[in-house]
């Protein structure tokens, strides 16, 4: 047993070492705030997870432009969120310098370029902002926060359909996007010419509901599938020659939506939406995907939409829409999977979308280097 602070008590049983440590405030990168996007509250909520035995809302703001919140990024530099909103075409930009007091500092609204934008990649170093959008992507000078300016559009019916999720390889400066029939490569090394590279269709359908992360290392893409219950491994080594490695499918990722990588032990995490679970992917061989370990809850996890990992404490935190919660997930051992604590707020966190954590690298920017 260990002794909590308030004299109560816990098992240690599922918890790691690492957890314990961040719980009492000790690690150099452990995620202190998770910022938490929701549809319905049409909010950004700030989440205290210095303790992730004991998730709170520090505060929860709700933008000009924020129906159906759907996709939010942290300059951790600069100290501001970046939030994509699907019904009002828009993207902001707010000032969370102080996570219990946040406020918007601009917006750009678009039927044309954010027409139902959906999800933010950021690169901080050249202070650029990519916006998925229906069939698009855009990008936006965010070096001023307080004065947003789009660099560029790119649009393409075949190639970008129901497009709704991104991710930014730093390093060969190329965007890709799950669309529906598969992924498509886009060059970004000019942000004000955005230009197609290559698009292959395959084992990925609805794409509006799927969801993509990069080992840019080893120069693999990671998409899952929402209709197919299933996570794809995608060559990216050409971007400008895609191709499929392997599928992995089961009744645990029905309704894939989400997915994080621990590239450390070479681990995939998984959430399903209609399955309300994650489910932890070794991808040590991308040719030959398999399945460690799975974690349902049909309250916590309920509608689960998309995972941000803490990897310094080895922990995963889950924004599910139908159970308008953050739910955090002890990962140290990916074979058995167990639930820390969840939060759930009808309020603030309804129909919550997309979480980023206040920690450098793709839990913050959905960007890979």
């Amino acid at each position: 047993m260990v002794w909590l602070p308030s004299g109560g008590r816990i098992s240690m049983s599922g918890i790691s070492k690492k957890m314990m440590q961040a719980a009492a405030g000790a690690g150099g990168d452990a995620a202190t705030v998770a910022y938490v996007v929701s549809a319905d509250s049409k909010s950004i909520t700030s989440i205290d997870v210095s303790n992730p035995l004991d998730l709170s809302v520090l505060s929860s703001f709700s933008g000009t432009e924020f129906n159906l919140a759907r996709g939010v990024a942290l300059d951790l530099s600069n100290q501001v969120a970046y939030v994509a909103s699907v019904a009002d075409d828009s993207f902001t930009s707010v000032d969370v310098s102080d996570p219990s007091s946040m406020s918007e500092l601009d917006f750009l609204v678009s039927s044309t370029s954010f027409d139902a934008a959906a999800r933010v990649s950021l690169d901080v170093s050249n202070q650029i902002a990519y916006i998925v959008t229906d069939e698009g992507i855009t990008s936006v000078d965010i070096s001023s926060p307080s004065a947003l300016s789009v660099l560029d559009s790119y649009e393409s019916a075949a190639s970008l359909e129901s497009a709704n999720q991104c991710a930014l390889d730093l390093t060969n400066e190329v965007v890709y996007i799950p669309f529906r029939n598969g992924i498509t490569s886009i060059d970004v090394s000019n942000p004000s010419l955005l230009s197609e590279l290559d698009s292959i269709s395959g084992p990925i359908t609805d794409a509006f509901n799927s969801s993509v992360a990069l080992d840019v290392e080893n120069q693999v893409a990671y998409v899952v599938s929402f209709s197919n219950d299933s996570i794809s491994s995608i060559d990216i080594s050409n971007p400008s020659s895609l191709s499929f490695m392997d599928t992995y499918d089961s009744s645990n990722l029905n309704g894939a939506s989400g997915v994080s990588l621990d590239l450390e032990n070479q681990v995939a995490y998984v959430v399903a939406s209609t399955d309300d679970s994650i489910t932890a992917i070794d991808i040590s061989n991308p040719s030959s995907l398999s399945e460690l370990g799975n974690y349902q809850n049909r309250t916590t996890l309920e509608g689960a939409r998309s995972v941000a990992l803490d990897l310094n404490s080895q922990i995963a935190y889950i924004a599910s829409s139908f159970g308008d919660s953050i739910t955090a997930i002890d990962i140290s051992n990916p074979s058995s999977l167990s639930e820390i604590d969840s939060f759930s707020s009808v309020t603030d966190l309804e129909s919550a979308f997309d979480v980023a954590l206040n920690i450098p690298g793709p839990a913050s920017t959905n960007a890979y280097e």
